[in-house]
């Protein structure tokens, strides 16, 4: 206390005192009331703003963050004095199980950044799992490259399905092939054998590769990962009995309704309209999906379809001025194509209302 009270401008003592007492309580070893909760937060706040030390107020944030379960101070706490601390990895970690997916992909880039030329590779790994996570892949493929280039050593059975993913996803199916032939090693499973079929055909169409894929998917019409592999080499190959049948399967194993929209997204790019209609029309009671047939409609011009479903749907903003600017515009052609080909003429009517 002698020698801490000699240093009164930067709350030495009194923040020694503080850390502790919020470590012991974090373990269980002492109890707090939230009037000195709030006694506590007021008093760092102040260090923040008042005082130059930086170390061991950063410290205290996070713990205090940690303490009552608030990631705006433990983030305060990370840019205080990141990178350098032992608690900056645990901070990016925290936000990932708290699925604020950003703000941990900003910090391990923040601190990659801020080390330049001696960063580890760990401060790569981080960079590569919490870009990946949301789907920066160009952030998390180069991140690899320099964990390859740098560190190859240090690459694991994670940071090896980070790397082919995002490999994968930036068009680099090579690199992502020999990733994943990398990673059967040490994972023989169903799954990296659909993959690598898949990206094998995809960087050499070849029949027979595509026949053992379709062989592997009718046995385990079960597994999300084989039919995703499937589909990988089938979107938009015009394959319409193949695609039906993987898209049939992948919406049976969806268990949200974000997974189920984007199968129905996928049936749509792939022209398959008419079997997303009826798939939606079969979830009555959703309002999101009664909104998605709406679009739908919207999508394809259908303006005059009566649909009992649509009836107390208010339509999005962006679907009400495509419905007007589509129907400005089919007025004016409209009256154009009546007057060159006249109302009787077969051509005519077999042109309304798809025109």
């Amino acid at each position: 206390n002698k020698l801490l009270n000699k240093t009164k401008q930067n709350n030495l003592a009194e923040k020694l005192y503080i850390l502790n007492k919020i470590s012991l309580i974090l373990n269980k070893k002492q109890k707090i009331s939230e009037h000195e909760k709030n006694e506590i937060k007021i008093k760092i706040l102040n260090w923040k703003t008042r005082g130059f030390e930086k170390y061991f107020t950063s410290e205290a944030f996070v713990l205090f963050g940690k303490l009552i379960k608030n990631t705006a101070f433990e983030s305060s706490g990370f840019y205080l004095s990141c990178p350098g601390k032992f608690f900056c990895k645990d901070v990016v970690l925290d936000f990932i199980k708290s699925k604020q997916f950003d703000k941990a992909a900003n910090m391990s880039i923040y601190m990659k950044e801020q080390k330049e030329n001696k960063k580890t590779a760990e401060d790569l790994k981080l960079v590569v799992k919490t870009t990946r996570l949301v789907k920066d892949y160009g952030n998390c493929y180069f991140s690899f490259k320099e964990l390859q280039q740098f560190f190859p050593k240090s690459i694991d059975k994670d940071s090896l399905i980070n790397g082919a993913v995002c490999s994968e996803k930036n068009g680099y199916l090579e690199d992502a092939l020999k990733l994943y032939e990398e990673l059967k090693k040490i994972d023989n499973s169903l799954k990296i054998d659909a993959k690598i079929l898949a990206l094998k055909y995809k960087i050499h169409p070849q029949n027979n590769l595509l026949e053992n894929l379709l062989n592997i998917v009718k046995k385990n019409s079960n597994n999300k990962d084989v039919l995703n592999s499937a589909f990988f080499i089938l979107n938009g190959s015009g394959k319409m009995k193949d695609l039906n049948y993987m898209l049939q399967q992948k919406y049976v194993l969806a268990s949200t309704y974000k997974e189920k929209l984007e199968i129905i997204d996928d049936y749509l790019n792939n022209g398959m309209s008419a079997k997303a209609v009826e798939i939606v029309k079969k979830e009555k009671n959703n309002k999101v999906f009664q909104q998605k047939l709406l679009h739908i409609y919207y999508y394809n011009l259908l303006f005059n379809i009566k649909d009992k479903l649509l009836n107390n749907i208010v339509p999005s903003k962006q679907d009400l001025e495509l419905k007007n600017i589509v129907t400005l515009l089919f007025d004016k052609q409209f009256k154009k194509v009546k007057k060159i080909m006249g109302t009787k003429n077969e051509e005519f009517y077999r042109c309304n209302p798809p025109f």
